[in-house]
């Protein structure tokens, strides 16, 4: 059976906020899990298998678009579609809404992350230079989501 078929997701709950405030900064993210729940344009989500939680993506809902905050999964999870579970989820899933595009921004030395969106529809649309707070650049990825479904 595929790893990915295993891969549960759910609406994150305060029992997720340490984890996903953890991984967050492990990372090099700036997320409020407790906080980003509050919001009502906020989709937190959180991929566990077995249990064992993986990772977790925050995405706003902002009038007919969907804004891909972050997503992070834990480096022993990588590579296992947990972060296209989550993405999916996200995009397609039940509580989706009705919106129309989505859009992300993503550092240009991130590699994986960009053949990641690449494979879910999205395309480069453009730079934000030296965006970042170490002066790296961010490429903006935009997905049109009524061409997908």
């Amino acid at each position: 059976m595929s790893q990915a078929l295993t891969i549960g997701i759910a609406n994150a709950r305060p029992e997720d906020d340490v984890f996903i405030d953890e991984l967050a900064r492990l990372v090099g993210l700036h997320v409020h899990a407790s906080a980003e729940r509050e919001r009502s344009q906020a989709r937190l989500k959180i991929a566990t298998r077995n249990g064992e939680r993986l990772g977790f993506v925050l995405a706003w809902h902002v009038a007919d678009e969907i804004e891909i905050v972050d997503v992070a999964v834990l480096t022993s999870a990588r590579k296992q579609g947990v972060g296209v579970a989550l993405l999916r989820e996200i995009l397609a899933g039940p509580d989706c809404g009705n919106w129309a595009s989505a859009h992300l921004e993503v550092r240009a030395s991130n590699r994986a992350a960009q053949r990641l969106y690449s494979t879910l529809g999205f395309r480069a649309v453009g730079r934000r230079v030296k965006y970042y707070d170490n002066s790296e650049d961010a490429l903006l990825f935009r997905c049109c989501l009524e061409e997908l479904l």
